[in-house]
């Protein structure tokens, strides 16, 4: 069996760059419990498939302990304050309801990312990540099942404006100096 020679420091040039010998890691380094898995653990894509692959209660569940939907949103109608419950009846089997007034019922996915999408949060996650890792926009689509002619287009631009956004506020105020 051959010997593999990963970050040999005395090679070549003498520089060591371990962010050239990084990698995500295997199947053998995946966390196992979905609960402890974060958004920067997805550099393993088995730990991004271990969460999106779970049940859509799972997944919400996921979503808001890191923040992609919120727990509790104010009331639109009253201003009361708003719980996500469970709501077999809805597409995503929750819905926020107001503590003030129980007749008064938003969809889960307001407020968020997910917001008008009839898409299921899988389907989005990996778009997503496929569109991040380069893919061109039709093979995004199909890893995705995503419809290329219109829902692909529109989600590419999508989040193309949300990449933009993100650069607007956190890096374009940055100042790049030499030595």
């Amino acid at each position: 069996m051959a010997s593999e020679s990963h970050g040999d420091s005395s090679s070549g040039s003498g520089i060591r760059n371990e962010s050239l010998n990084y990698c995500g890691g295997g199947y053998r380094k995946r966390k196992q419990n979905v609960e402890d898995i974060t958004i920067d653990d997805f550099v393993n894509p088995w730990n991004f498939f271990h969460v999106f692959n779970q049940s859509d209660e799972l997944v919400m569940n996921w979503c808001i302990k890191n923040g992609l939907i919120a727990s509790e949103v104010k009331c639109p109608t009253c201003g009361g304050q708003m719980k996500l419950s469970p709501r077999g009846s809805k597409a995503t089997g929750f819905s926020f309801r107001c503590k003030v007034n129980k007749t008064h019922e938003v969809a889960s996915r307001k407020f968020s990312f997910f917001e008008n999408s009839k898409l299921t949060i899988q389907d989005i996650m990996v778009f997503v990540k496929s569109y991040l890792e380069g893919h061109t926009l039709f093979m995004t689509s199909k890893l995705s099942g995503v419809n290329y002619k219109s829902t692909a287009v529109d989600w590419g631009s999508f989040v193309r404006e949300l990449f933009k956004e993100h650069f607007t506020r956190s890096i374009s105020q940055k100042v790049l100096k030499g030595n």
